[in-house]
């Protein structure tokens, strides 16, 4: 062992450490934590040095050593460790698995799970839990109470279609029965145990059934009504339009002029399928046709306005007097026998719907089972109840309403023997109102053109009259200046009295005047 250390003495260096330490001295550890910290990578600072080693070898230590440091004047300070090790300290990692469990998982997800489901189906019901993202707990918990802030009616649609078929459901079932007794039961696969689980929720198909009924009622019977809706708006206008009727005389006048003295002539009224065939009628040089000189018939060729109207612009026949034969295009889209049979097939599901909630509400067993869903079902069973009949109600008075105008219009389909339907009737004047519009734009633009050259010939007119004028006006005027310059050419002069002229002074001038004159 070393010798011990001598005793200080006063005045005396102290004693130097022993031999081959020279670390300095550490500040104390502190308190410890729990558990394992996460680290704080920094670099601490080197501490100033002993005291021992400032005397010993004064020329190993620096100048900033020998003064104080921020270091050495900090004070403790009370800090809440607790809380700081349960925010930063170090998750504890998992435990590694012994030879034997990983053995054990390896034999298990060795085993093949069972799959009652075919592979496109096993495909589809994992795409749908894929976008779900949610749980077979939290499903039941949003169907049960009816909660679309969690399951919205597309999702519980989707579960609904892919919901499992009883025969899917039996297949699940006896697997499971006969692995109870399994050491190693075989599970089922992913797809098949989220159909199984969903087909526990109590009721799931009754209640998603009423839940979908209850979203699409309102829009099937609107689309009803929207539909008789549209044929009833047709009906009107052929019986209110006036320009309807005024076609129909002027088409009758002119058919009985060109049918004179034959068996066609002298009509009281035509069948409605020649309207598809006044615009085939050409007249002798080709220029018109029959459907064109309706039209002229019923155009006012004053009333075209090029102050404001441009006739040559897609929207010159916005002034057509017929409806728009989008109208007829609609109407004759849909038939009375459909509009019944889907106003039935929406009453029938109603009767569904309400057994089916008694269905529900008479086999719930917890209150969770029976609320929302009993007070929210026959809420909208009340507030519904007579909807479809008033319905139906209007779509007698629909039919009423088109057989009084087939008899009006004395139309007849082409088919005899068969009764009419809005697409019989319609579809002609779907096409008659679409060339009628056509036609009238063109004469539209014919009649602006001839407008047109009119006031560009009235404009011309009158400038040749203007210049008429001015050039008569011009040969008069030229006329009476001519007499004048030759009145005052021809006219006679009076004598002007010149005054007496001074004798000449010079010489030559008095010899002159001396020889010129005569003798006394």
């Amino acid at each position: 062992p070393p010798p011990p250390p001598p005793p200080p003495s006063m005045g005396g260096a102290p004693p130097p450490p022993p031999f081959g330490v020279v670390s300095p001295p550490r500040a104390p550890a502190g308190p410890r934590p729990k558990g394992k910290m996460r680290p704080l990578f920094w670099t601490p600072t080197k501490p100033a040095a002993a005291p021992w080693l400032r005397a010993a070898s004064p020329s190993r230590v620096s100048k900033s050593a020998s003064s104080s440091t921020l270091w050495d004047a900090l004070t403790p300070q009370e800090v809440d460790l607790q809380s700081f090790e349960a925010l930063f300290s170090q998750k504890a990692k998992p435990k590694k698995k012994v030879m034997e469990d990983k053995t054990a998982d390896k034999s298990a997800k060795g085993i093949k799970p069972f799959n009652a489901l075919d592979g496109k189906r096993a495909q589809a019901v994992g795409i749908l839990m894929g976008s779900l993202k949610m749980g077979v707990e939290t499903i039941e918990k949003a169907v049960l109470a009816m909660d679309e802030s969690v399951l919205e009616l597309e999702q519980l649609k989707a579960i609904y279609e892919q919901r499992a078929t009883l025969e899917e459901l039996d297949l699940m079932k006896g697997h499971f029965s006969t692995q109870e007794a399994a050491p190693k039961p075989i599970p089922l696969a992913k797809p098949d145990a989220f159909l199984l689980a969903v087909s526990q929720i109590h009721r799931f198909t009754q209640r998603a059934e009423c839940w979908i009924f209850k979203d699409m009622f309102c829009e099937r019977l609107f689309d009803c009504g929207e539909r008789v809706g549209q044929i009833d708006l047709a009906i009107d206008e052929l019986r209110g339009c006036d320009a309807v009727q005024r076609s129909m005389a002027i088409v009758l006048e002119l058919g009985n002029f060109m049918n004179y003295g034959t068996n066609r002539g002298s009509a009281n009224g035509f069948h409605l399928d020649v309207l598809r065939k006044l615009k085939d009628v050409k007249s002798i040089d080709g220029s018109t046709t029959l459907l064109h000189y309706v039209v002229n018939a019923m155009m006012d060729p004053n009333a075209v306005d090029l102050s404001v109207e441009r006739p040559l612009s897609p929207s010159a026949a916005e002034n057509c007097p017929l409806p728009d034969a989008d109208i007829f295009k609609h109407a004759a889209d849909h038939d009375y026998d459909a509009l019944s049979a889907e106003l039935n097939s929406l009453k029938t599901d109603f009767d569904k719907f309400m057994k089916k909630v008694g269905e529900v509400s008479s086999t719930a067993k917890t209150d969770t089972e029976m609320h929302p869903f009993k007070e929210d079902m026959e809420e909208f069973a009340e507030d519904t109840q007579g909807i479809i009949d008033d319905q139906f109600t209007i779509l007698r008075a629909s039919q009423a309403a088109f057989a009084d105008l087939v008899e009006y219009l004395s139309f007849t389909p082409t088919k005899r023997g068969k009764e009419p339907t809005p697409a019989d009737l319609f579809e002609i004047w779907k096409e008659f109102c679409n060339d009628f519009r056509l036609a009238w734009k063109a004469e539209l633009r014919k009649a602006a053109k001839r407008k047109l050259e009119a006031n560009r010939r009235e404009r011309e007119q009158r400038r040749l009259a203007e210049m008429q004028n001015k050039q008569s006006l011009g040969r008069k005027a030229g006329g009476s200046e001519l007499a004048t310059r030759l009145k005052q050419k021809f006219r006679k002069k009076a004598p002007v009295a010149t005054p007496p002229q001074p004798p000449a002074s010079n010489v030559n001038g008095d010899r002159r005047n001396s020889l010129s004159a005569p003798p006394t």
